[in-house]
């Protein structure tokens, strides 16, 4: 089976069916990637059961498309109220934060108050919630978050990149918010924000020059930008984009990245594109929603990715200061929905707060 957690599966197994780790070997294939969904033992379960069910002879399990979305696991669905303070300089001197949804990673052994003492939080802790706000890198005083637990009757698993895939959005939609009500542009606005903040600020710079921040866009284009820190690395993306009666067209996305030293520069530079696209997809248009107890999405006709036509082009670029190594599969995901998001306010002076976009507008 193609999995990312042969230990959960190992597990399932050892829990369900009383197998011991010994008297069992998994062969993982190599195709497709993990992106959180494949964690999860219940195809190898169904197998072994469908095993024992014949006297042990073979059997191959395979799920249909329909199968792997509507009864599936499902990223969670969350929300976030903001309140900032700004002073006369255009400065955030005071900043709380309301996250609302569930705790996930009670799924996965975590208990929050006992993550709370071993970080230095307050109380109710849960990374796979909170995750891109508790530890986000602006120099921010009277810093606030916490979190209204609203627990939801559906199987939950990780989307790629957890939690910060949408705390990205909410917290790079927020300063560009906070950017525009004190009148400032809002690369200027993150760098007055990252004092001390080495690496910030060489992904902020980077990607300036990469996509001649400062300079006038091309006719028609509007920029927009976000930079996120997650998984020991740091990602700084501006994407170019087109909005008109037709809908919305995504031009080009720079995006720089402090990893540390890249061992493989040509995979960062794929991971990089290939998060753009994954993320570019599911900020536009991809969502399941529930009703009456199931997915009402079912296939790629009311699911639908990303068309080879409308992917972006994505440069990328290696910043390398120094840093200790951080991760490549996962950091390029959170930036791109607010920097799209944020592209879109500059065409259009609508703010979208919620994705997918495909919601609001034409796409």
């Amino acid at each position: 089976m193609g999995t990312q957690g042969q230990d959960i599966v190992r597990m399932t197994l050892e829990n369900a069916m009383q197998i011991p780790a010994d008297q069992f070997f998994i062969n993982t294939t190599y195709l497709g990637g993990g992106f959180g969904r494949k964690t999860h033992g219940e195809i190898a379960l169904q197998a072994a059961l469908a095993s024992r069910a014949v006297d042990g002879r073979p059997v191959k399990v395979l799920w249909a498309r329909e199968d792997d979305v509507q009864q599936g696991q499902y990223r969670q669905t969350m929300m976030c109220r903001f309140r900032a303070v700004l002073n006369e300089a255009g400065q955030i001197t005071g900043m709380r934060i309301r996250v609302s949804g569930p705790q996930m990673g009670r799924e996965y052994g975590i208990d929050p108050e006992q993550r709370a003492q071993s970080t230095g939080n307050l109380a109710n802790f849960d990374p796979f919630s909170l995750g891109g706000l508790s530890d986000m890198r602006y120099v921010i005083p009277n810093f606030v978050v916490d979190h209204a637990v609203v627990d939801l009757p559906i199987p939950l698993c990780p989307w790629r990149s957890i939690a910060h895939s949408f705390n990205g959005f909410f917290f790079e939609s927020f300063m560009d918010e906070c950017a525009a009500a004190a009148g400032r542009d809002p690369l200027e606005f993150r760098r007055n924000h990252c004092t001390d903040q080495a690496r910030m600020l060489a992904v902020l710079d980077r990607v300036a020059e990469m996509s001649h921040w400062h300079e006038p866009a091309a006719e028609g284009i509007s920029r927009g930008l976000a930079v996120v820190e997650s998984y020991g690395s740091y990602v700084a993306q501006v994407v170019e984009a087109r909005a008109d009666d037709e809908g919305i067209q995504v031009e080009r996305v720079h995006a720089a990245i402090d990893c540390g030293r890249a061992i493989n520069p040509g995979q960062v530079e794929a991971q990089l594109q290939g998060a753009v696209i994954d993320a570019l997809g599911a900020a536009m248009r991809q969502k399941v929603t529930i009703r009456d107890g199931h997915a009402e999405q079912s296939n790629f006709h009311d699911y639908p990715l990303l068309r080879i036509g409308e992917a972006p082009a994505v440069t990328v670029s290696i910043v390398d200061i120094g840093s200790p190594l951080g991760g490549v599969g996962e950091p390029g995901i959170p930036p791109l929905a607010p920097a799209l998001a944020n592209a879109l306010f500059a065409a259009t002076q609508q703010r979208i707060r919620h994705l997918p976009l495909s919601d609001h507008v034409q796409g």
